[in-house]
C-alpha cells in the first residue's frame, strides 16, 4: 500500500450536570438533555446498510493489508441492521 496517512478524528461530547430526582422527572422526555456518549475513532460511518457495511468491512481489509490497526464504528438509528 501507499504512504497514505490518515488523519486523527476525535469525536467528543459533553454530558449536562447531573439533575436531582426533581429535576430528572422534569426532563426525562427531553432529549436534549439526555446523557452523550464520547468515543474515539478512526472512521464514522453513518448507516449499517449494505453500503455502509461493505465499506466498514474493505477499510478494515485494507488498514490490515497495509499493517496498520485502525478503529471504524458504524451508526445505525434503526432497530437492527
Amino acid at each position: 500500500m501507499g504512504s497514505y496517512q490518515m488523519p486523527a478524528i476525535r469525536a467528543f461530547s459533553q454530558s449536562a450536570p447531573a439533575l436531582n430526582e426533581e429535576e430528572a422527572e422534569e426532563e426525562s422526555d427531553d432529549p436534549t438533555k439526555a446523557e452523550r456518549y464520547a468515543d474515539e475513532t478512526d472512521v464514522v460511518i453513518v448507516g449499517g446498510g449494505p453500503a455502509g457495511l461493505s465499506a466498514a468491512i474493505k477499510l478494515k481489509q485494507l488498514a490490515a493489508a497495509d499493517g496498520r490497526e485502525i478503529r471504524v464504528v458504524v451508526v445505525e438509528k434503526a432497530g437492527e441492521i
